[in-house]
């Protein structure tokens, strides 16, 4: 089958619209892809391609926010506090558990990665369920404000981060790499760091880490 036969869209009685791709194994490891600003399911689909062999179970929901330029957020540029994002947080990992359980998909931890404003999401989802989300990519992204008050010493020693950053991206600036590191390290989290210089992307190295962070022992 090809890959366009394997994706499908789903909507769930919350509201919150999927793509995913389907797999008759069950057991298969589970990566959720989140998209940044005026992004939608579709934007992160690129980085799927390095799971399908074999095939993993992929999910990309769409931002709840409409935005003015077109596309999806998650939540109002201008609410940048950890706060704010609680919400939202809640409830894409409420929607996703649905998703999981009307599937039949074994519930194993999950793995993750998001970009920009999804990377933000990511990082408050994998603060809130530190035991679900063990594996996590913040590409281009930021920790929102206010974290510190939510990372105890020891809640993250259980798990991976990988960050990808350009030392010139005038969206997210290179700094918030830095302060994601601290506020990461500081719940003991292991924390693998890939530097670029293409602005505000993920260059082809730092790609090309990303999967080996995520296929090294699954």
């Amino acid at each position: 089958m090809t890959e366009e036969k394997h994706t499908k869209l789903f909507t769930g009685q919350d509201g919150i619209t999927w793509k995913y791709s389907s797999n008759p194994e069950t057991d298969r490891p589970i990566l959720v892809l989140f998209h940044g600003w005026s992004g939608d399911e579709n934007s992160m689909w690129v980085f799927s391609k390095k799971f399908n062999t074999p095939p993993w179970h992929i999910f990309s929901p769409r931002g709840i926010l409409e935005t003015e330029s077109g596309g999806f957020g998650w939540t109002d540029l201008r609410e940048n506090h950890f706060s704010n994002f609680i919400h939202v947080a809640e409830t894409i990992h409420n929607s996703l558990q649905a998703l999981l359980k009307q599937f039949n998909i074994i519930q194993s931890p999950i793995h993750a990665m998001g970009f920009s404003q999804g990377g933000a999401l990511l990082l408050v989802l994998s603060i809130l369920y530190p035991a679900t989300y063990t594996k996590a990519a913040c590409l281009s992204g930021y920790m929102p404000q206010g974290s510190k008050t939510f990372i105890a010493p020891g809640l993250l020693s259980q798990n991976n981060y990988y960050i990808a950053h350009s030392t010139n991206d005038q969206i997210v600036p290179f700094s918030h790499s830095l302060q994601i590191q601290e506020k990461l390290k500081a719940g003991d989290a292991s924390v693998q760091f890939c530097q670029a210089d293409v602005g505000h992307k993920v260059d082809a190295a730092c790609f090309r880490d990303l999967g080996e962070f995520f296929l090294a022992s699954n």
